[in-house]
């Protein structure tokens, strides 16, 4: 009324007086919000967004868009806080899976607070699932099947349901093609089609006996099976009907054909006989073993999140001293271990030390400090092993290490290398063996995978004889390739250099290889298609005495046996080339002037060669080349090559002994003539007397090799005339005779008296 009556306008006033407000109404200088259009999930593309605001604070920008969001019941779409449209797209740009242009509009006023309330209660609202809640399948053959949580581990859920099974048959894919139906043992086996076998399996209470048929566990007529969060809806949208319910109810009892007999329960007289073990012993909790370097953290006491290192730990004792972390202290402080655990950080490298996983190793993924969010020795981690698995464990039994986990060159009926059976028709080569039962195989289709050794078996390969000969396919040019041979194999599908490899095994023309060069280890184990692969040779192609099957010589060793060993000793080792022992770097003559009272084989020779000596040119424009020395011409020496008609002068330091002429000429040559032999014995014919008479006379007047020449003999005397018929029945060498004697008579002069 005062305000009334002052003159001022109090229309406004009355308006505000009517209105209750219960929320914060955004004013015209807050940042409107926008709703945007995505095309992908829209926790991930808001993520995105965050880091791209964290990356233009770090270069010293402003972010203008002050938050940004999404509601889970508005799916489509993402929702940022700004002041202008144009802010919205130029920070949104660059970013896949949002429309900056399409799909962006202006959230109303009014709208505002609602929309915050709403993502405000979905973020608040967390949906925690517990053994014993009811849940429903999405998808595959048991969608929309009502299940129950069984067991809870991390992000797997155990469910039991109500199976789908007709006879041997399961239902797989995802259609149903069977209705539900409790298991029941006799019934599956009935068919013979299936042989249910039982298995022990470890739960959160212990080991469990199931009945196992096509790898999947069955008790007490339900299915069970694990799964993911994602692949059921749990909560209040779960609502079990009457109808399932009572089916539920009307589960089949307890007996050998739900339930395996070793789990059934006992009667009250089976548990009257047995006496109960006596009570174990209760543990005290002694801390964790540690050792020196091992990083600790005080759960306890005065000194509580006090991290340190251990400086000196004594194995027994109940203390150890422990070197403060970032903290003003100065010296060790002594510990009890009860009051220490082992403190990790999320990334680094550990190995297994005691437990279930005993052995393996890999990298911290999640520290886990329980509801209470403290240290102490229930502190569990959660490790990613190198197979992308993960697994849980104690924080006490872990040991950081910069190692991989425990290998092993065989385990029991493995060993590597070693040729299995994975499934039924699948072969693999085990590459590497692990702790705790698990390897490492490289199977047919070159994938490596890691498997426990329960889902191996050995397969028995022949004798290495019978194998080659059973065994056999063909590379690409044809050739044939057996177990045990050398080829050339690709490495991988990306064009690099063969590999020289050995074959161990052919299995439906794939050749499992191990290489002998260039790799090594697990690398080293490769599979190829057997027309990829190039033939090289065959070790047992070679002739025998070579190689691996190469027999010693017993002659020898006998004749070696015999010889006495200073015959042995006396002899030099010949290696085809010159010894370091025997090679001199002195020039000629350098040895005597030392006093040197031997001069080493491959000195330089010029004091000990003389002209006409066989020489090699090591050196110098000439080197290789052979000749003879003319001359020695001070420090150098003049010599005729053998390849061509000249003289050349080189340095005495580049010639030596020419030892291949030497070897040559130390050789047994054999004669060039034709050795007089007696001649073969010729069958003759009867000669007639004409024949046999001038061979006789030629015989008798047949002269000698110096009558031949003499021309006396030639010429004749008075007393031994030359009959016509000798002269004629003569050899060659007596019609040349006396042209020769004619000639010798014509240069020297008549005889005396003729």
């Amino acid at each position: 009324d005062e305000l009334g009556k002052r003159g001022e306008d109090i229309s406004r006033m009355e308006v505000l007086e009517s209105v209750e407000q219960t929320v914060t109404v955004p004013e015209s200088k807050d940042p409107r919000l926008w709703c945007l259009k995505t095309f992908g999930p829209e926790q991930e593309l808001c993520i995105k967004l965050m880091w791209k605001a964290f990356e233009t604070i770090r270069n010293g920008e402003s972010v203008p868009v002050a938050s940004v969001f999404t509601v889970p019941y508005v799916r489509g779409y993402i929702y940022l806080e700004a002041q202008r449209e144009a802010d919205v797209r130029r920070f949104t740009k660059g970013i896949n899976g949002l429309s900056q242009y399409t799909g962006l509009s202006l959230v109303p006023i009014d709208q505002m607070a609602g929309v915050f309330s709403a993502a405000k209660a979905a973020a608040q609202k967390v949906n925690v699932i517990r053994p014993g809640d009811w849940v429903r399948l999405k998808k595959g053959p048991y969608g929309g099947d009502l299940a129950q949580v069984d067991e809870v581990d991390d992000d797997m859920y155990l469910l039991k349901m109500k199976p789908r099974i007709r006879g041997g048959q399961i239902a797989k894919g995802n259609k149903k093609i069977f209705p539900p139906k409790w298991f029941h043992k006799d019934d599956m086996e009935a068919t013979r089609e299936v042989i249910v076998n039982v298995e022990p399996r470890k739960t959160q209470k212990g080991f469990k006996l199931f009945y196992v048929a096509h790898g999947e566990a069955y008790r007490d007529g339900f299915l069970y099976k694990n799964y993911r969060s994602s692949a059921f809806v749990s909560g209040s949208d779960v609502r079990p009907t009457e109808y399932e319910l009572t089916d539920w109810r009307n589960a089949p009892p307890i007996s050998e054909q739900v339930r395996p007999e070793d789990d059934l329960p006992k009667s009250k007289e089976e548990k009257e006989e047995k006496m109960p073990p006596p009570p174990l012993p209760v543990k005290k909790d002694t801390g964790p073993i540690l050792q020196d370097g091992e990083r600790v953290i005080v759960h306890s006491g005065d000194l509580k999140n006090l991290r340190g290192v251990v400086s000196k730990a004594v194995f027994g004792s109940p203390t150890v001293l422990v070197q403060p972390r970032d903290v003003d202290v100065k010296g060790d402080l002594s510990i009890s271990t009860t009051r220490l655990c082992k403190y990790f950080e999320i990334g680094d490298y550990v190995t297994v030390l005691s437990g279930d996983h005993a052995g393996d190793a890999g990298h911290v993924e999640k520290v886990d400090l329980g509801p209470q969010n403290e240290w102490g020795s229930h502190v569990t981690a959660h490790i990613l092993a190198s197979d992308y698995t993960s697994f849980r464990t104690s924080l006490n039994d872990l040991r950081k290490s910069f190692e991989r986990p425990e290998t092993r060159c065989s385990n029991g009926d493995f060993k590597v290398g070693q040729l299995v059976s994975v499934g039924k028709d699948t072969r693999a080569v085990i590459v590497r063996l692990e702790a705790d039962d698990r390897a490492l195989v490289l199977d047919i289709d070159g994938v490596k995978q890691y498997v426990t050794l329960k889902e191996l078996e050995p397969f028995k390969v022949p004798k290495r004889s019978i194998y080659k000969q059973e065994v056999f396919c063909e590379d690409k040019k044809r050739n044939r390739i057996v177990p045990f041979c050398i080829v050339k194999a690709p490495q991988s599908y990306t064009g690099s250099a063969p590999v020289t490899s050995e074959v161990l095994y052919i299995e439906k023309n794939r050749v499992f290889l191990r290489a002998v060069e260039g790799l090594v280890g697990e690398r080293a184990y490769l599979v190829a298609h057997g027309d990829k692969c190039e033939f090289v040779w065959d070790p047992s192609h070679m002739p025998k005495g070579k190689g691996k099957g190469r027999r010693p010589d017993l002659k020898l060793a006998m004749k070696l046996a015999e010889t006495p060993d200073a015959e042995l000793t006396s002899r030099p080792m010949s290696f085809g080339i010159q010894m370091a022992s025997q090679i001199s770097f002195l020039k000629a003559g350098w040895h005597k002037m030392l006093g040197l009272s031997e001069r080493p084989a491959g000195a330089p020779t010029g004091d000990t060669l003389v002209p006409g000596s066989a020489v090699k040119i090591t050196g110098g424009n000439y080197k290789g080349l052979r000749g003879e020395i003319r001359d020695f011409l001070e420090d150098r020496v003049r010599i005729s090559l053998l390849s061509a008609p000249k003289l050349v002068e080189v340095s005495i330091n580049d010639v030596q002994d020419d030892l291949y002429s030497k070897d040559k000429a130390s050789q047994k040559f054999v004669d060039f003539y034709t050795p007089r032999e007696a001649p073969m014995p010729v069958p003759t014919k009867e000669k007639s007397e004409e024949q046999t008479l001038a061979e006789g006379l030629d015989r008798a007047t047949m002269p000698s090799d110096e009558q031949a020449w003499d021309a006396k003999w030639l010429m004749g005397d008075d007393s031994a005339p030359i009959t016509p018929a000798v002269s004629i029945v003569s050899s060659s060498r007596r019609r040349r005779a006396p042209r020769l004697a004619a000639e010798l008579m014509a240069e020297t002069g008549p005889a005396n008296g003729s």
